[in-house]
């Protein structure tokens, strides 16, 4: 995806200037104010089909009502109905969503013009391993990340840009990291 970044004198990248740059402060004052929680609840559809629902999430303890459906399926060569992304693509495009905000972020606080900028990942599964059928990964052994970019900076600030983004964006920390999971069986009667 190609994106025109957004030039006035209040917005860089199709940010605000002002606000993006109070933020380090507000969150030194007010830490608490930085914590955001998120949440969805997925029903399956029949089939290999699913919904997610998206109703709310916290910023700094405040709760939004949001309402966002997100659905998934399976395509067909692997008996799914082709009606909407799998879940390993959706996982990519998680990953690659976020990338591009923290890489937006970033690029404006240090006073890049961004032209365009692209993610590209990709992930490779045998499926034996979800279905336990072979002593492989259930999942992806690793995933591939390329970004292009065209900007207004020197090769080297493009650099520090890549490293800022890896180092600070949520999903790809969430893919780079074992994360501490809870699963409960609720059993309805």
């Amino acid at each position: 995806m190609t994106a025109i970044a957004n030039t006035t004198a209040n917005t860089l990248n199709g940010l605000p200037l002002a606000e993006l740059g109070a933020i380090p402060g507000a969150l030194a004052e007010a830490p608490e104010q930085g914590i955001l929680s998120f949440e969805t609840h997925t029903k399956w559809l029949g089939g290999l089909r699913s919904r997610s629902q998206v109703e709310a999430c916290e910023v700094g303890g405040e709760r939004i009502a949001r309402r966002h459906s997100i659905e998934a399926d399976e395509p067909t060569q692997i008996f799914g109905t082709d009606s909407a992304p799998n879940p390993q693509e959706l996982f990519l495009s998680a990953i690659g969503s976020c990338l591009s905000a923290i890489y937006a972020i970033h690029a404006t606080m240090m006073g890049i013009e961004l032209r365009s900028l692209e993610v590209e990942l990709r992930g490779t599964l045998d499926m034996r391993g979800s279905l336990d059928l072979a002593p492989v990964p259930q999942g992806f052994p690793e995933v591939a990340c390329r970004v292009h970019v065209e900007a207004d900076a020197e090769p080297e600030q493009l650099q520090a840009l890549h490293e800022k983004a890896l180092k600070t964006s949520p999903n790809y920390y969430h893919l780079t990291s074992a994360i501490p999971s809870r699963a409960q069986l609720v059993i309805r009667g």
